[in-house]
């Protein structure tokens, strides 16, 4: 499932609520948490055939952005926050 969080969420950490097939669970991100980085919540997937116990149930973290944007210098303070190039590592 992927599961959106906010900027906050992702550099601070949080608890989120998360529904799954059983029911809701509370779900602790951690601070420093990376769009697209996975969690599991062991036990809360889907049973197998119908079998039980449930699978685990893996989260696609999705770091999303305010839709209207940041105030300027705020979006600045976060560019400023990147202490190397982070497509350094990225290659064809």
């Amino acid at each position: 499932m992927e599961l959106p969080i906010t900027i906050g969420e992702a550099l601070n950490g949080g608890t989120i609520e998360v529904p799954t097939p059983s029911g809701g669970v509370k779900v602790k991100v951690p601070a420093g948490a990376q769009s697209g980085q996975r969690l599991r919540v062991k036990g809360k997937g889907v049973a197998a055939h119908g079998r039980n116990p449930a699978g685990d149930l893996y989260l696609r973290l999705m770091i999303r952005t305010p839709k209207n944007g940041l105030p300027k210098d705020l979006a600045e303070q976060l560019e400023s926050a990147y202490d190397e190039n982070v497509r350094k590592d990225l290659r064809i």
